[in-house]
């Protein structure tokens, strides 16, 4: 009896040893597995479950080592343990895992060609030359080159503050590449503008060096044709920044003003004034006889009142006559009057430079081999006798030297000017000695132009005679006479003018037995 009865406590011993299992939570106490063979106490798998309750972890397999532990953070979602990414939060870029996929995070502010959903903004800057992951940490000194040949980010860190001294700083690039500085380290790092440093190829902002403090970020582009990386988004460094601009005026992507942007409310004007057609019309203020009306310039009542209205002569405007406005310029010698009711212009000089509108001298005699000859028109049996006059000092001129018992004459012609009010006769002479007064007279005739005795009877008329002021003689002194005519309608004619002088008459008194009155020439000014 106590064999069988041995027998089935054995059984039953037996029974329970095969089924019975270790209940950690309810039956240890100070559970202490570090001298256990290899124990694996985390469930694994090649990928996370589509399920998950709070608390659960899983190691998969699949992912990068190092970032193989998973936790379910809440019911149905997986979410990687320890480090969330390669970078903290705000400083660039992150790199994260969703089961098999890996998911890139961007800071917008640091990265303004991104979205904060991935989507590239605008233009893709990023072509051929985005890395998949930030480079390692750079430890560099002050003469070290930071390089950027295989990644976009670059954290640096170095020891103490310093300023970078390398040339180039960073070598050159592609055109068109872009590149982020990161100072990851605890110290500024003063990175110098080619203007500072030659040999540089940073075009930093303003031209200025710049200072990446501790965590701040710089974005640069490499220009090829300024062979420089060129500092983009200002002269702020940090990782910080404003926030990203998603959009311009609603639109997004490379953003180009087009009408509508802005108006000319927005505008502050300073110095800088805009003008509306109402601005433009204020500014005018109508004036007697003007109509300022829709912006058009209108004259209002008669339009046909001569411009010398009250005084005599011609209307010089007539209805439906279109004026042009020129304004009248005194030439030489010329004076402009404006009147109430004209305009005077009126000649004050002549084309000879004297007084007059014209003058023109004419010689009484020339020299030729010191024998004179006259240059004027002579009668056979009344002309003067001419001589020449030669100076101790060089000086040689022509005379006519005119008797002082018979009556001697010559004669010259001039073309007039169209207008013709007085016509002056100067005669310059002298005479040897102190013999009484002399007299000059003038006789002239005023014809056509292209007359001739045959048809134009002035030519046949008796003439006009004036004589000059008795002048006294002084020896050797050359004297003025002056003889001024009116002559009417005499515009665009001929003077024919005959210079004489008459020993009979009254006031003309020098009877010298050897010297006579000489005529050196005489100088007809026209007005």
């Amino acid at each position: 009896m106590r064999t069988t009865l041995f027998t089935a406590i054995l059984v039953v011993s037996g029974v329970l040893w095969a089924q019975t299992r270790v209940d950690l939570k309810g039956q240890s106490r100070n559970a202490d597995l570090s001298q256990m063979n290899p124990t694996l106490t985390v469930e694994t798998k090649t990928q996370l479950p589509a399920q998950c309750v709070q608390g659960q972890l899983l190691f998969l397999t699949t992912a990068a080592g190092g970032r193989n532990l998973y936790g379910c953070t809440a019911t149905d979602i997986w979410q990687e343990q320890g480090t969330a990414g390669e970078m903290s939060a705000g400083s660039g870029l992150a790199k994260m895992q969703n089961g098999s996929t890996f998911v890139w995070s961007a800071d917008s502010t640091v990265l303004p060609y991104l979205g904060l959903d991935n989507a590239f903004l605008g233009d893709n800057a990023f072509a051929g030359k985005f890395t998949t992951a930030p480079g390692s940490i750079q430890t560099v000194i002050a003469s070290d080159g930071i390089d950027v040949s295989t990644v976009t980010v670059r954290p640096i860190r170095t020891m103490a503050a310093l300023t970078m001294v390398a040339t180039p700083t960073i070598a050159n690039g592609d055109d068109g590449q872009h590149a982020y500085v990161w100072n990851a380290g605890l110290y500024d790092v003063v990175l110098q503008d080619r203007s500072t440093l030659a040999g540089s190829n940073l075009c930093l902002a303003g031209g200025a060096n710049a200072t990446l403090a501790a965590k701040a970020l710089v974005h640069l582009v490499y220009t090829a044709a300024a062979d420089c990386w060129m500092q983009t988004g200002g002269a702020s460094l940090g990782n910080e920044g404003g926030g990203a601009v998603s959009s311009v005026f609603g639109r997004t992507g490379a953003v180009v003003a087009q009408a509508g942007d802005f108006n000319s409310g927005q505008v502050t004007e300073a110095g800088n004034l805009y003008y509306t057609d109402a601005r433009a019309r204020a500014a005018f203020t109508a004036g007697a006889g003007i109509n300022l009306a829709a912006g058009v310039i209108s004259a209002v009542g008669d339009t046909t009142t001569a411009a010398n209205a009250g005084a005599a002569g011609a209307n010089v405007l007539k209805a439906g006559t279109n004026v042009t406005a020129r304004r009248l310029v005194a030439g030489s010698n010329v004076t402009i009057t404006e009147n109430t009711d004209d305009i005077t212009i009126t000649a004050t000089g002549g084309g000879g430079g004297g007084a007059g509108g014209l003058q023109r001298d004419f010689p009484a005699a020339i020299c030729q081999s010191a024998a004179g000859s006259l240059a004027w028109n002579v009668g056979s049996a009344s002309a003067p006798v001419p001589d020449c006059v030669i100076g101790a000092n060089g000086v040689i001129y022509g005379v006519a030297k005119f008797s002082n018992s018979s009556t001697q004459a010559m004669q010259q012609s001039l073309d007039l000017p169209a207008s013709v009010s007085t016509v002056t006769f100067g005669l310059a002479w002298r005479a040897m000695a102190a013999g009484g007064d002399v007299v000059w007279q003038v006789r002239y005739l005023i014809v056509g132009a292209d007359g001739t005795a045959a048809d134009d009877p002035d030519l046949n008329g008796a003439g006009v005679t004036v004589a000059a002021t008795a002048v006294s003689s002084a020896v050797g002194v050359l004297k003025q006479s002056a003889i001024t005519i009116t002559p009417t309608n005499a515009g665009g004619k001929r003077i024919y003018f005959t210079v004489f002088r008459d020993n009979a008459h009254a006031s003309d008194t020098f009877a010298h037995g050897t010297y006579t009155p000489e005529l050196a020439k005489v100088t007809v000014v026209v007005q």
